[in-house]
């Protein structure tokens, strides 16, 4: 389940490094993701859909080190 979840993650930097949009689904119905792929004994985890996204979202504002990282005695 770990590596599937940090694959996935991947999966979406990897696509964004390259000027694509995805997002992690992890909401779907197992059976029929089983039945789409041909692999009875799939356990699906997530899907990553990619491809050029409708708008470009805006950049996240990022506080600096100092504010979030404090170091312990």
């Amino acid at each position: 389940m770990q590596d599937a979840t940090i694959a996935a993650t991947y999966a979406n930097l990897a696509a964004t490094d390259e000027g694509l949009a995805s997002t992690w689904v992890g909401a779907f119905d197992d059976e029929k993701v089983r039945r789409a792929c041909s692999e009875p004994d799939l356990f699906p985890v997530a899907i990553v859909p990619v491809g050029h996204g409708a708008e470009e979202p805006p950049l996240t504002p990022r506080r600096a080190p100092a504010e979030i990282v404090r170091e312990l005695d």
